[in-house]
């Protein structure tokens, strides 16, 4: 059971529907994830450190979504609102609103 509001849904949607190449209309893939969020960590001092994070974003999205080969074959929205709940959760890369 997520704890979203009915508007947060509806705005993760429009983001999930607008992001990357949609190579799937009902999914969206590592890379678009990637470019999704790329914007959420320009703030980092190294390129080192840049890498890091998107290292880390795919790994929260693997145990979100059940493994590896499972965010390969694409991410759906309902586990695409999960992870956009973990990643608020635990305030990766400061996404939480009104966080650092």
């Amino acid at each position: 059971e997520l704890t979203m509001s009915s508007s947060d849904v509806e705005g993760f949607r429009r983001i999930f529907s607008c992001s990357g190449q949609r190579q799937e209309p009902d999914l969206i893939f590592v890379d678009e994830l990637q470019e999704l969020f790329s914007g959420c960590i320009v703030h980092t001092d190294t390129a080192e450190k840049m890498q890091e994070e998107m290292c880390a974003l795919q790994r929260l999205a693997e145990e979100t979504v059940g493994g590896e080969h499972q965010l390969s074959q694409g991410v759906d929205f309902p586990s695409f609102l999960r992870l956009m709940h973990r990643l608020s959760t635990e305030n990766w890369c400061c996404v939480a609103k009104d966080a650092c």
